[in-house]
């Protein structure tokens, strides 16, 4: 999993594998690299915690265990998935810390990641 700072429509303002400075910070968006064993239309939960690890949910979109579900097209072996961002459109959204993504399908992790905001 790696994760960029983007603006609402995706552009990025901090590429995947650099350092997010709070003051910058608006959408995370995750990739994640995967190799698929079957294809088709998965749905994958995502969790974001905050720094004081607290699940972060937008009270009107968020299902009421993840932050937010995305519908995906899984293809057959080394693959690469860019997942919908998390935050706001205004830059600082994102505070000084640690945070945490989680990916799940259905009833399993997949993977998760530790994410520091400097």
């Amino acid at each position: 999993i790696d994760i960029a700072n983007t603006y609402e429509g995706g552009k990025i303002e901090t590429d995947y594998g650099r350092n997010i400075y709070s003051l910058n910070t608006m959408y995370l968006k995750p990739c994640i690299k995967y190799i698929g064993l079957s294809s088709g239309s998965k749905e994958l939960q995502i969790k974001w915690y905050n720094a004081d690890g607290s699940l972060s949910r937008n009270v009107v979109d968020s299902p009421a265990n993840c932050s937010h579900a995305d519908k995906c097209n899984i293809s057959l072996g080394h693959n690469t998935l860019y997942l919908r961002g998390w935050g706001s459109e205004n830059k600082g959204h994102w505070d000084k810390g640690e945070y945490r993504i989680e990916i799940w399908y259905e009833d399993y992790i997949l993977g998760s990641k530790t994410i520091t905001i400097y």
